[in-house]
C-alpha cells in the first residue's frame, strides 16, 4: 500500500499532542516527586537537629559539644571528641573519696587511788594523804572532789579504847590529786592518845558528772 487514507493521516495528527501532553506531565511528575523528597529531608534534618539540641541541653558542656559535634551536621558518622573535651559515654566518671575521722573517744567513768604516810612531830604525828583522780581515758581529773572518811582509834578518858571519825573533803589540782594533812594527832599521854589511823575514800564527784568506777582499799596508818 503506497498511500494512506484520510483517516490514518487524521489519527497521526491526533496521536502526536497527546504524546506530547504525556512527555510533560512525566516531567511535572518527577519534578513534584524531587520536590516532596528534599522537602521531607530538610524536615526530618531540622527535627534530628531539634531532638540534638535538647540532648545536648541537658548535658555538661563538655558532652554537649560532643554530640552536637556528633549529630549536628545530620550525619550519622562516629564521633570524635577533640582533646580537653568533655567525657564520652562510655567514659567512667572520677570516683570521690571522703575520708571521715575517726571521733575522739569519751571519758566513761572516773577511778581514785589513795595514799597516806604518817610523819612524827614530838610528841604529836600527822598523816598525809594523797588521793588521785582519772577517768578512764587515764586523765587527770581537775576539780573532782573526794570524800575521805577518817577513823581515829582514840584512847578516852574512862579508860577505854574506840573509834572517833570524822570525815573531811579535798578537792583535786591540775594534776588530779588531791592532798590533805590529818592531825595532829597525840602520841603520848593517857587521854587523847591516837594509836592508829584508818582512811577510806566513801565519794568522788568530778565536775563532767561521770561515776565513780570503784572505790580504792582503805589505808591504816600506826602512830610513829
Amino acid at each position: 500500500m503506497t498511500g494512506q487514507t484520510d483517516d490514518q493521516r487524521g489519527g497521526a495528527r491526533r496521536a502526536a499532542p497527546e504524546a506530547g501532553a504525556s512527555a510533560i506531565e512525566y516531567v511535572l511528575l518527577v519534578l513534584l516527586i524531587v520536590v516532596v523528597g528534599v522537602g521531607g529531608m530538610k524536615a526530618l534534618g531540622h527535627s534530628n537537629s531539634s531532638k540534638l539540641s535538647t540532648v545536648a541541653a541537658s548535658l555538661p558542656a563538655g558532652d554537649a559539644a560532643a554530640v552536637v559535634a556528633d549529630g549536628g551536621g545530620g550525619g550519622s558518622g562516629p564521633s570524635v571528641t577533640e582533646p580537653g573535651g568533655g567525657s564520652g559515654a562510655g567514659d567512667t566518671p572520677p570516683v570521690t573519696t571522703t575520708t571521715t575521722a575517726a571521733p575522739a573517744p569519751q571519758a566513761t567513768s572516773v577511778s581514785a587511788s589513795l595514799d597516806a604516810q604518817a610523819t612524827r612531830h614530838g610528841n604529836t604525828w600527822t598523816v598525809d594523804t594523797t588521793a588521785a583522780v582519772q577517768n578512764s581515758l587515764s586523765d587527770p581529773v581537775e576539780g573532782a572532789t573526794v570524800a575521805l572518811l577518817v577513823r581515829a582509834y582514840t584512847h578516852l578518858s574512862g579508860g577505854s579504847w574506840d573509834w572517833v571519825e570524822q570525815t573531811v573533803q579535798t578537792t583535786t589540782d591540775a594534776n588530779g590529786n588531791a592532798t590533805d594533812e590529818l592531825g595532829p594527832f597525840q602520841r603520848t599521854g593517857s587521854t587523847g592518845k591516837v594509836s592508829t589511823v584508818e582512811l577510806s575514800i566513801v565519794s568522788v564527784t568530778s565536775p563532767s558528772g561521770l561515776p565513780l568506777d570503784q572505790l580504792p582499799p582503805a589505808q591504816t596508818v600506826y602512830s610513829p
